[in-house]
């Protein structure tokens, strides 16, 4: 604010910016304006309802995005095809159907969109001044938006389909080149059909391997066989004998065992169990038979050919046979096998580029089909072209028109037109950001006011304001200089001097002590001051500063000289206080504010307003440390 602010940051400012009585008594002031206002805001509210604010209907109508294609659908295409819903070429075919007035931007701006990128719903708006021309335009929309779905369908599928007939014509030249290739390969090679040929070599080698292993498996088992019917064949006899005279039954029995063992051993193994319990049976017998345990019986004798025998040396001779056509058959499917795996040792250096061949072709054939089976859907969708939203709900006539503006603008306009009113009267009040009361003055000149007074403005407040004054006269020691804010109050400060000069030495010649109070309004004890010191002349021209000798002296003077410089601050620096007369409303908070800086101190100044208007008669007249003010004393 002034270059002295900066020494009192820790102290806080008395007063206020802007006095808040001051501002309720412009209201009061000027309150007729505020009714005023309200009562013109409504007529405003009521001609800007009844002529600018119209009904506006609102018509919907709700399509589902159902994308046809073979992926994931993601949002941005979502939101690609929506925007596409306002797009320049469909609302001037908007306009063509319905012969509308005006661009296409006016048509936008009644289309609203609202959609959904969960469920894909797209809810289109129209608005209109009637109900029929809300519904006409939210329909013509939504169809136009599908013809133009439809059409973008159709070019995307010609588009489509001759590229797919283009890959199909190259795929149609790299199959016939696929199967030619397989074609000189087989004739290379000398088979019809590659992978039959391989197979059947496979079968072969396999079917002669078995064949090898079942015939040699043969001959061992016949050779084996022939070897253990030859030995039981040893030890068999080649005649039975038999007496009727005189007979064993144990020998008979084991006779009878000897048979059965000699006939089951010619189709049982040796290891069979019922061959082992034969064995022991008849081993039991003989030892019975050859120690005479047995009891013997008297019969007829006879001799006849052993018949186990017979059958063993039948058996020898087939074993035999069969091994020998065993070995033959082992031999050739040895043969058959060698053969066998030399074709499938040809077939299989060549497997890998048959592979090739073979796979070249597969794959092509495969991507023939598949373009073939493209280029028929393709077909069937140009033919069939549909779009990729469906129309949930058609727009239909609304009940009534939406909620309108019109009771807010009536409500509105008072209150804006009130608030207009009160910033105006706070604007016209706070115009050139004059002070006019206590409070402010103390505010902006960060100083003491000692007093406020409607005086000179009117006259009769002069004694009221002295009496003020001399209440601080008994207590008043040192030089008090009276100076007027601008030229104007230069007369207004030599009187406030006369009257405190005089005040001053009324008390000093009833002999009242600075240091004691006054009781009774007579001093407690005289004392009659001594005059001591010199006077010193203020340089600059002025009147005359005494300068302070001592305590007991008192002088109040007004200053003379110029409003700015040296001389200025000289004359404040030498006096104890300066008291500045400020006529209330005619200094603005930068004038006011650079009072420190004219007077060149910080401390001992104080402000005496004076011209208060009336109405501020009932605020504070006081500011600050008043006290501390009067107190004030020159280093």
């Amino acid at each position: 604010m002034d270059q002295f602010d900066s020494e009192d940051e820790t102290k806080s400012r008395p007063g206020v910016p802007v006095d808040a009585g001051r501002i309720v008594q412009a209201m009061r002031r000027h309150w007729k304006v505020l009714p005023i206002s309200v009562a013109v805001g409504a007529l405003i509210g009521l001609a800007v309802a009844a002529l600018m604010i119209k009904p506006v209907y609102t018509a919907k109508s709700t399509l589902l995005w159902e994308p046809n294609v073979d992926g994931a659908p993601t949002d941005r295409s979502f939101l690609t095809q929506v925007d596409s819903i306002k797009l320049a070429s469909n609302l001037k075919e908007v306009k063509r159907r319905l012969r509308l007035r005006g661009s296409a931007d006016d048509i936008k701006e009644k289309i609203n969109l609202l959609f959904d990128g969960q469920s894909h719903l797209v809810v289109v708006e129209a608005t209109d001044p009637t109900a029929k021309g809300a519904t006409a335009l939210a329909k013509t929309v939504v169809d136009v938006f599908l013809d133009y779905q439809r059409s973008i369908g159709r070019d995307r599928g010609s588009e489509h389909l001759r590229r797919i007939e283009a890959d199909l014509v190259s795929a149609d030249l790299q199959l016939r080149t696929a199967r030619e290739a397989m074609d000189a390969f087989r004739r290379e090679i000398g088979v019809s059909d590659y992978d039959v040929e391989l197979k059947l070599a496979l079968q072969k080698v396999a079917e002669f391997k078995q064949q090898v292993e079942m015939s040699g498996s043969e001959a061992e088992t016949e050779a084996v066989r022939a070897r253990i019917m030859a030995a039981e064949a040893q030890r068999q006899p080649e005649n039975n004998v038999s007496s009727a005279t005189l007979s064993n039954p144990d020998a008979l029995q084991l006779s009878a065992l000897e048979s059965q063992l000699a006939s089951d051993s010619s189709h049982l193994s040796p290891d069979h169990p019922r061959i082992a319990l034969l064995k022991g049976q008849i081993e039991g017998l003989r030892e019975k038979v050859r120690n005479g345990r047995g009891d013997m019986v008297r019969g007829a004798v006879s001799v006849t050919q052993n018949q186990q025998h017979v059958s063993l040396i039948a058996g020898i001779a087939q074993s035999k046979v069969a091994r020998e056509a065993a070995l033959e058959r082992h031999e050739n499917s040895k043969r058959l096998l060698a053969e066998a795996e030399q074709r499938l040792a040809q077939l299989s250096v060549v497997q890998g580029r048959a592979q090739q061949l073979t796979a070249a072709v597969t794959a092509q054939e495969a991507h023939n089909n598949e373009l073939q089976a493209l280029r028929v859907r393709t077909r069937d969708q140009v033919r069939s072209a549909a779009a990729d939203f469906r129309v949930v709900t058609q727009s239909t006539l609304p009940d009534k028109p939406n909620p309108s503006s019109r009771r807010a603008a009536v409500i509105r306009m008072p209150i804006i037109a009130l608030a207009l009113a009160i910033f105006g009267i706070i604007g016209y009040e706070l115009r050139g950001l004059r002070v006019h009361t206590a409070r402010e003055a103390g505010f902006w000149a960060n100083a003491a006011v000692v007093a406020s007074s409607t005086w000179p403005r009117e006259q009769t407040t002069l004694g009221t304001l002295i009496d003020e004054l001399s209440d601080a006269a008994p207590d008043l020691r040192g030089t008090t200089l009276v100076v007027g804010a601008r030229t104007n109050e230069v007369p207004l400060a030599r009187e406030i001097a006369y009257w405190l000069s005089h005040l001053t030495a009324s008390w000093a010649e009833r002999g009242v002590v600075a240091d004691q109070p006054v009781v009774g309004g007579e001093p407690s004890r005289s004392h009659r001051p001594s005059a001591r010191g010199a006077v010193a002349a203020a340089g600059g021209g002025g009147t005359a500063l005494v300068r302070r000798t001592t305590d007991a002296l008192t002088v109040a003077q007004a200053w003379d000289g110029p409003s700015h410089g040296p001389s200025l601050r000289r004359a404040s620096r030498l006096a104890d206080r300066v008291l500045v007369v400020v006529a209330a409303g005619t200094m603005s908070v930068t004038e006011i504010s650079q009072l420190r800086s004219r007077l060149g101190r910080t401390q001992g100044i104080g402000l005496l307003l004076v011209g208060l208007n009336p109405e501020y008669l009932r605020l504070p007249d006081r500011v600050g440390e008043v006290d501390r003010f009067w107190e004030e004393r020159a280093a």
